[in-house]
């Protein structure tokens, strides 16, 4: 259980195994979730059913777990946004959305690589578009969805270029089976 009062999360994307264990880490925490995803049937299919049909299939989703497709509803309300997307579908939705994302919201990427366009660290990118300094996290680490699912013991890196967001990651995810270690810089 996280140290802190329960956050608003949103985790985009809905249709990929680390997006749906992303929801169930912060889910278990004991956070509020929303697990975004543009298909209205895969989100109405997970509400009815807490399974996520396309991946992870035998996996029940906690109750505390919303599947939407409203990506302004979802940005609007979080304190957390967890991307688990391609980071050219993540920096673009920044660039379209980010009058909605609140300038506290802790922002985490958990795909790794480039900016492709840019051909620089996607935090470089994410920092430009933004043009504020809007707290970056990103997780990495030797993990596996269906692991983490599984509740098999798990460790992953949160970094930051300020330590003080990596600690918050840390402390609102960390439990007994998902270990979170912190990392100044990138």
């Amino acid at each position: 259980m996280n140290l802190f009062n329960e956050k608003n999360v949103t985790v985009i994307g809905a249709d990929t195994q680390d997006g749906t264990a992303m929801a169930y880490i912060a889910a278990s925490a004991g956070h509020r979730v929303i697990l975004y995803g543009d298909d209205l049937n895969l989100a109405e299919n997970i509400n009815h059913s807490r399974q996520n049909p396309i991946c992870l299939t035998e996996f029940k989703l906690p109750d505390n777990i919303i599947a939407s497709n409203d990506l302004m509803y979802a940005l609007r309300t979080a304190e957390i946004i967890i991307f688990s997307i391609a980071n050219n579908l993540m920096l673009q939705i920044i660039k379209e959305y980010k009058y909605l994302i609140n300038s506290n919201c802790i922002i985490c990427n958990t795909s790794k690589g480039f900016d492709h366009n840019s051909k620089q660290l996607v935090s470089h990118s994410f920092k430009i578009i933004m043009g504020i300094d809007q707290p970056y996290v990103i997780i990495s680490g030797p993990s596996m969805a269906r692991e983490i699912m599984e509740r098999h013991p798990t460790a992953v890196i949160a970094a930051s270029e300020f330590l003080y967001n990596a600690i918050a990651i840390q402390s609102y995810f960390s439990s007994n089976i998902f270990r979170i270690y912190t990392s100044q810089g990138f």
